[in-house]
């Protein structure tokens, strides 16, 4: 079954073979993920400004899948996982700040201001000849009226560090932790953040501002 691995606007297409592996991100071990945008220096950027809008691919759906399987929401730090024939991942959210990140804006939502939210990965177990790709894409805010805030598919070199990773393979038996920014509305905050790999929903609910 083929899925995709990454975030923004560049993907990278992988093939795995383990059912489950479509939904949590498992590629096979020799498949590259995706990297980050590090091509451009920090002093290409100055030298750039800030850039313009671009077109945007990948938007998230405001809902989630109606199919989806959806976990019980839990608080911020604790580990919620999935498990399956040969898998064990855990993840944590840590921590959620706002604003954070890089001095542009989003070029294609200026009004909007950089969230961060802190996550960590842990690579328990996984199927033989396999492993799990930690991606941005997954994640977005959720908001008390239905409203998502997501990816943006803009990476700057001034957003919070370290970052979690996109695009690559956690070792097994090891973890991985980072921030994750997106864009998001300055005048509202959100009420959880949202981790959905295809298929499934799990949510950690924020504390009030």
């Amino acid at each position: 079954m083929p899925f995709w691995t990454g975030s923004g606007r560049r993907l990278r297409r992988c093939v795995a073979h383990v059912g489950l592996a479509a939904l949590v991100g498992l590629a096979l071990a020799g498949c590259a993920g995706r990297q980050p945008d590090t091509a451009v220096t920090e002093g290409d950027r100055a030298a750039r400004h800030c850039p313009t809008p671009e077109p945007e691919y990948g938007t998230r759906p405001d809902t989630p899948d109606p199919s989806a399987s959806i976990a019980p929401p839990v608080p911020v730090g604790q580990t919620s996982s999935i498990l399956g024939p040969g898998v064990d991942l855990e993840f944590t959210v840590h921590g959620y700040k706002q604003p954070a990140g890089a001095a542009c804006p989003d070029p294609n939502h200026p009004d909007n201001e950089w969230a961060a939210v802190d996550v960590e990965v842990c690579a328990n177990a996984v199927p033989d000849g396999h492993g799990f790709v930690a991606g941005w894409s997954p994640w977005s805010l959720a908001y008390g009226d239905g409203t998502t805030a997501g990816i943006s598919g803009w990476m700057f070199p001034d957003f919070e560090q370290p970052q979690y990773p996109d695009g690559k393979i956690v070792p097994l038996g090891q973890c991985t932790r980072g921030w994750i920014t997106l864009s998001a509305p300055p005048d509202k905050r959100p009420v959880s953040v949202l981790f959905q790999p295809r298929g499934l929903v799990y949510r950690w609910t924020l504390p009030p501002r």
